[in-house]
């Protein structure tokens, strides 16, 4: 092989193509693992069986809708942060995502994260490129809170791609264009509402509010007993987060309304 095909093969290898990009973080993860790290293998354990399953549940999704689906999901998980990505396949990365963060804050395990479309170079040993940094800037200095933002660049590439195949939004999605599933949060950013999505896209067959009565449960012992400010604040927004959905799901005609979290029920005080 000639040096000059050698050069190019070494520099076509890291150039970034455009993305669907999700990047995670785990809230909490040092308490999580232990002092010692002893829990880290258990929780590892605990995010594949999530993804695992929620995989199977999507690929059910995508058989359903073909015509939205193009392209493989790839992820890469380290320490307490997950990205997933993909070149054209938004339908299913996005359903993963919703699924995901309301089976794990089921569990108890709250993430905050990023939804955006960038330029990205992905395998095995190396990820880089200007997508991961807008996915990793919004994440840390925009999201804060337990919620995972829905940046524009997503929504805007998603319509993008729908009006290439001449698609009209699923009922479930026409949010991307519209608003109506991604709720618009205090200060103006769109936020996946994953209460509202995990409920509809992979629901309990025979306990549908299950994931709501479990999110409750956690919320409420998180303020109950957190002694951090910083960490209170946090699940702050998650209450108000739940008790939104509450509201909106009661207004449908949902009985969900035990569900609620009163005042008196995050009392550190009990009273």
């Amino acid at each position: 092989m000639s040096n000059n095909n050698v050069n190019l093969t070494q520099k076509d290898k890291f150039a970034p193509t455009p993305q669907f990009i999700a990047y995670l973080d785990i809230l909490g993860y040092k308490q999580k693992i232990g002092k010692n790290g002893e829990h880290a293998a258990k929780l590892a354990r605990t995010i594949d069986d999530h993804i695992k399953r929620i995989k199977r549940s999507t690929t059910e999704l995508d058989l359903k809708e073909m015509k939205y689906v193009d392209g493989d999901i790839k992820m890469k998980a380290f320490s307490d942060n997950i990205l997933l990505c993909s070149e054209s396949n938004w339908y299913s990365l996005f359903s993963l995502v919703a699924i995901l963060q309301g089976r794990m804050a089921e569990d108890g395990m709250f993430i905050r994260g990023s939804m955006c479309h960038g330029q990205l170079y992905f395998d095995n040993e190396f990820v880089c490129g200007q997508g991961i940094v807008l996915a990793h800037e919004i994440e840390n200095d925009i999201a804060i809170y337990p919620r995972i933002i829905v940046h524009q660049t997503y929504i805007d590439a998603v319509n993008e791609k729908l009006s290439e195949k001449q698609l009209e939004p699923l009922s479930e999605y026409d949010y991307i264009g519209a608003t109506s599933q991604v709720w618009c949060d205090f200060d103006g950013y769109r936020v996946l509402d994953y209460l509202l999505l995990s409920n509809k896209l992979a629901p309990y067959q025979d306990k549908p509010n299950e994931i709501v009565k479990k999110h409750k449960e956690h919320i409420v012992n998180e303020l109950k007993t957190t002694p951090l400010e910083r960490v209170r604040q946090k699940f702050l927004w998650s209450r108000n987060y739940h008790n939104c959905f509450i509201d909106r799901a009661t207004a449908m005609g949902f009985p969900v309304g035990e569900y609620y979290i009163s005042d008196m029920e995050v009392n550190k005080n009990g009273n």
